[in-house]
């Protein structure tokens, strides 16, 4: 059980760094997007590159256009992130509760 335990947490974690430290950001001058490294943490998992936050500012992953091959996947994955990481969260409060037979 405290394998299990170590694990929810460790996936609670991961799971929020990659949604605060990650995104997406689209180019403004040209139909590219890129999957980033935030220089910040940030809520925002896609947003349009603007003169106060420069894709340059942020430590590039991969770029391609017109969209990367599997934003869907990650989008969908970075908007449950919270829901993950409460039920991870969760989960692992109540297997530490639990006593071994």
């Amino acid at each position: 059980m405290r394998g299990l335990t170590l694990g929810l947490i460790a996936l609670a974690v991961v799971m929020a760094v990659l949604r605060l430290g990650t995104g997406i950001v689209y180019e403004s001058g040209a139909p590219i997007a890129a999957l980033v490294i935030k220089t910040r943490p940030g809520p925002l998992v896609e947003r349009a590159e603007s003169p106060a936050y420069p894709l340059a500012a942020d430590i590039v992953l991969d770029r391609e256009e017109p969209q990367l091959t599997y934003a869907p996947l990650y989008l969908a994955l970075m908007r449950t992130a919270w829901g993950v990481v409460a039920v991870s969260l969760v989960a692992a409060a109540w297997t530490a509760r639990r006593r071994p037979a």
